[in-house]
């Protein structure tokens, strides 16, 4: 008779993580980080945040239904209506800050990102990906069975944009790792990565202590 092969085993269900990705529109470099992160770390959902999201119906028309109900578009607008970046900018200008303009649409993702894993409905792990990065392989658990999360980090090989071209990493790189850790970092590793892993309940805690330093003028409070 005619061997049978054996069904292909059912795809493995979604972890119970979510990614957020910020990217100004849908490429197919998108398309393809999208249906890569489906393949190697099966999120829970995929919270985009676009421009717009009025181009991304035919867009999410190219990728599996399964992943494509998992997709959730959000307006950059959205996410902070009552802050939005003409206000930053504003608020950035009347403080004086050191901030060029030319990065002000940097840190207001970083707002963005923060207010996203704030946000009510979000499980205890979220990746923060970059829009333009395509795991290759598949992830290991986000957080180890102690609980622990892994320290991310890259070298001059596999990261070599986050080091100067004659080698090392930048003095401002080191200045601002060395007061978040509160010691010097190593000199041939980046922290800087294309993703991370973001505890929301550690967010919220980290956010409710920044406003309330501020709200009492505390040394150390939230400076413009």
């Amino acid at each position: 008779g005619v061997p049978t092969c054996p069904a292909p085993p059912p795809p493995a269900p979604p972890r119970e993580v979510d990614v957020v990705l910020l990217i100004q529109r849908p490429t197919c470099v998108l398309r393809a980080a999208l249906t890569s992160l489906d393949v190697h770390v099966r999120p829970r959902y995929v919270h985009m945040v676009l421009d717009a999201c009025s181009a991304l119906p035919p867009f999410l028309d190219a990728l599996p239904a399964a992943l494509r109900r998992r997709v959730r578009c959000v307006a950059l607008s959205a996410v902070l209506p009552a802050f939005p970046p003409t206000a930053m900018a504003k608020h950035l200008r009347a403080t004086r800050s050191a901030i060029p303009a030319a990065r002000h649409s940097w840190y207001y993702q970083q707002l963005v990102k923060l207010a996203l894993a704030s946000a009510a409905g979000m499980p205890r792990l979220v990746y923060m990906w970059d829009g333009d990065t395509l795991p290759l392989r598949d992830f290991p658990e986000p957080e180890g069975a102690d609980g622990r999360v892994p320290l991310l980090w890259g070298g001059e090989l596999d990261s070599a944009a986050y080091f100067l071209k004659g080698g090392g990493v930048p003095p401002g790189y080191v200045a601002s790792t060395a007061a978040l850790l509160g010691t010097p970092p190593p000199t041939n590793v980046s922290y800087v990565t294309q993703w991370q892993i973001w505890a929301p309940a550690h967010v919220r805690g980290m956010l409710a202590e920044f406003a309330a330093r501020a709200a009492g003028g505390a040394a150390g409070g939230v400076a413009g």
